[in-house]
């Protein structure tokens, strides 16, 4: 590498063809790369000896034209300084030079500008990527269509819904026409290619192209279910800039019901903004008797969140008797009685059709808030003449945790004597334990374990038992006895090793909130079930970032089996490292992530030998095979681009 002058053009990456698929021969736009510049090569000298020496080597070793030795040479040297600006500058220019590796390329030198945005040398840095990226995107469409002609030999059921996928993905990355080539391709699978049309007008709606959106709906065949369904989401998003165009959207769709739901969307907004007449108008128009009903349902809803208690009430009477219009019913009551309209409350409850429960909810309500006399005399509404002892039995539970809230510890314990003594007398066994549950669990909270132990041990129902003694578990833990909590998991005994999992997820969230995250690991350690460890592992690591421990989260993550709840965990590291602007830990981390089930995880074949990766494909004598294998690589280029460009307009805002 010669010192201050830009490098020569260097020739495209170019690969044999394969049996099936005659790879065109790339030859891409010569990349002009600057190799280094004055003010680089000053700062060289500040790097410690060890990594000067292999700087050195590394450009000893890209004189003699070896450029994956230069790579070694320089990677060592990053390892000794690990921010060294020079030292990822030189690892983005040599990657360029070896065919296939135009995205690892562009990390590195992404890594650089994050350091060195406005340095010496950063403008031609910026039009070299844009170039590498053009390069990247060449071999991409020429892998495209090969992907095509493969799909023709494969299985109906694996073209479809792949090159729908694949037109997603480019719709992701902004290349619209090759989405729209490979969608209108997709002919003699209509049902693929209105699925394709609509995951592209998907896209196109989150960058706020409406107009865009209605262009590709308007290109699935009618009578297609997904352009109904797209239409019905242009409806969602147009509703709220251009409410005469969401109704000229919704004369577009085609099937009665889908037209009817989209009218329950424009009505659901009318209600959010004030306009509750405008939207028991527009459901009026609606034809099916359930979506109307479910509309009358949202916005009573609204109504009832917007404190129109009364007009809640009146939509809510419009729901046929029919359609379950209970949840709207309670959201009325419950709030009713919250605000102290017990009359109010009960009355709205005399029209729900489930028995004694919404009534015992609004006891509750009282009691919970301290009122126990209030609540009995609810309850004595509800008894009509017999007592009913389960209902006195949660209602002095309820007013219990009152008492504890406030501390007064021997008002507690007089109150759950009379709610075991209420539920002696309940002659259901259901219901029994389930007083008994509350009473342990308060018990629990309020530091007596061995009584709370001791009431569950007197429950018959297995389930119910070990319910009750994991509530006493996690109540353990919240009041700081992890050890206590842990020694009463270990007593219980689960029917599964999953449920045990279950109640160790939440003992080590608990930890992890407290900051005892040490001690949160080891509860997870614990956990035998995968998708528990994973969880619980997630968990700590969300908590870690938030504690401001970006470095132990990512550690936590390493730890997680589970794909899904890892790449999760990552979602949330990385987004603290773009919070911090610490852009050259995240190219990093896909420069060297070798695992392909991760999107970007550049350290992968196709992006370390490209040419090599396309030849060594299944045959396509197997088309299934060699079609999926193509697919998947496609694919893989394709968010490997996207998570590169998101990365780089994340670091150009910042």
């Amino acid at each position: 590498m010669v010192h201050p002058a830009p490098a020569a053009a260097y020739p495209g990456p170019v690969w044999i063809p394969n049996n099936f698929c005659k790879l065109v021969c790339l030859m891409l736009f010569g990349l002009l790369i600057v190799s280094g510049s004055p003010a680089l090569a000053a700062t060289s000298s500040s790097l410690p000896p060890a990594a000067q020496v292999a700087v050195n080597k590394g450009k000893s070793a890209d004189r003699q034209h070896d450029y994956l030795a230069a790579i070694e040479h320089f990677q060592k040297a990053l390892r000794i300084a690990p921010n060294a600006p020079e030292v990822l500058f030189y690892l983005g220019v040599e990657e360029s030079k070896v065919s296939g590796r135009e995205l690892r390329s562009v990390a590195w030198l992404g890594a650089y500008l994050s350091l060195r945005a406005d340095g010496p040398g950063a403008a031609k840095v910026k039009d070299n990527i844009g170039k590498l990226k053009i390069a990247h995107r060449i071999a991409l469409l020429n892998i495209l269509k090969d992907v095509e002609k493969a799909a023709q030999l494969a299985e109906r059921n694996d073209k479809g819904p792949s090159l729908r996928d694949v037109a997603r993905k480019l719709a992701e990355i902004g290349d619209f026409t090759s989405a729209l080539q490979i969608a209108a391709n997709l002919a003699d699978l209509p049902e693929s290619q209105a699925e394709a049309y609509g995951w592209i007008a998907q896209v196109q709606l989150a960058n706020s192209d409406i107009a865009g959106a209605l262009k590709t709906a308007s290109l699935s065949a009618d009578g297609q279910p997904a352009k109904d369904d797209t239409l019905l989401r242009i409806v969602g998003s147009q509703i709220a800039s251009d409410r005469v165009g969401a109704l000229e959207t919704i004369a577009r769709i085609q099937d009665p019901r889908n037209k009817d739901r989209a009218k329950r969307v424009v009505s659901y907004f009318q209600a959010r903004t004030d306009d509750v007449p405008g939207a028991l108008n527009t459901v009026e128009a609606i034809q099916d008797a359930d979506i109307q009903a479910s509309a009358w349902n949202d916005i009573s809803h609204v109504q009832v969140d917007a404190g129109d208690l009364a007009g809640a009430l009146n939509t809510a009477i419009l729901i046929p008797a029919v359609w379950d219009g209970n949840a709207v019913l309670q959201h009325i009551s419950i709030t009713q009685a919250r605000k102290g309209d017990i009359d109010g409350a009960l009355k709205t409850a005399a029209l729900y059709n489930n028995g004694a429960e919404l009534p015992l909810r609004i006891a509750k309500v009282q009691a919970e808030g301290g009122d126990l006399a209030g609540a009995l005399n609810t309850v004595a509404l509800i008894e009509k003449g017999e007592k009913d002892h389960y209902i006195r039995g949660m209602v002095q539970v309820g007013f219990a945790r009152w008492q504890m809230t406030r501390g007064i510890a021997g008002g507690v314990r007089k109150t759950l004597a009379s709610a075991r003594q209420s539920a002696k007398l309940v002659t259901d066994a259901g219901r029994k334990e389930t007083v008994l549950t509350q009473i342990a669990l308060i018990l629990a909270e309020s530091g007596d374990v061995a009584g709370a132990l001791a009431l569950a041990g007197q429950i018959e129902s297995a389930s119910w038992k070990v319910k009750t003694q994991s509530e006493i578990a996690v109540a353990q833990a919240k009041r700081g006895d992890v050890a206590g909590a842990l020694k009463t998991v270990d007593l219980i005994k689960f029917s599964e090793d999953w449920d045990k999992g279950a109640v160790l997820v939440r003992v080590a969230e608990i930890q992890a909130k407290a900051g005892k995250f040490a001690g949160a690991l080891r509860t997870a350690r614990l956990i035998h079930s995968t998708y528990n460890k994973a969880y619980a592992l997630r968990i700590v690591a969300e908590l870690q970032v938030k504690r401001g421990d970006v470095a132990g989260a990512q550690k936590t993550v390493r730890l997680i089996q589970d794909e899904t709840s890892q790449n999760e965990a990552q979602k949330v590291v990385d987004a603290a490292r773009f919070k911090a602007g610490d852009f050259v830990t995240l190219w990093r981390q896909r420069l060297e992530d070798s695992n392909l089930n991760h999107y970007g995880a550049l350290n992968t074949a196709p992006f370390l030998d490209l040419p090599r990766h396309l030849q060594s494909l299944p045959s396509s004598e197997d088309p299934k095979k060699y079609f999926g294998a193509l697919y998947r690589t496609c694919i893989d280029l394709i968010d490997a681009e996207r998570i590169i460009n998101e990365l780089l307009e994340k670091q150009a805002l910042k």
